[in-house]
């Protein structure tokens, strides 16, 4: 696991994206990657960038290549650590 990692699977009400402001509130300059999945990181966006958060938002099929030689078993929360691992390995 990264140290400080938050995985946020799934962000629908405004209840939601409320806890994950207080959440990021908490940590300075987090790094937030997320994979484009149409509606749901269309929402992410929108809600970082009216907050002024910088993230990186990566491809699904990039993504899929970078967690193909990381991945041991697939699930969401797996993938969502993988991820935040690989952009710390590939980050310039």
């Amino acid at each position: 696991m990264v140290k400080g990692f938050m995985a946020i699977l799934c962000l629908m009400t405004l209840s939601d994206f409320s806890r994950l402001l207080e959440d990021l509130k908490t940590v300075s300059n987090p790094e937030i990657v997320f994979e484009a999945t149409g509606v749901y990181s269309r929402r992410l966006q929108a809600f970082l960038e009216e907050y002024s958060y910088d993230y990186t938002r990566l491809n699904p099929l990039e993504a899929k290549k970078q967690l193909d030689g990381l991945r041991v078993r697939k699930t969401d929360k797996i993938d969502a650590e993988k991820l935040a691992s690989s952009q710390f390995v590939f980050k310039p």
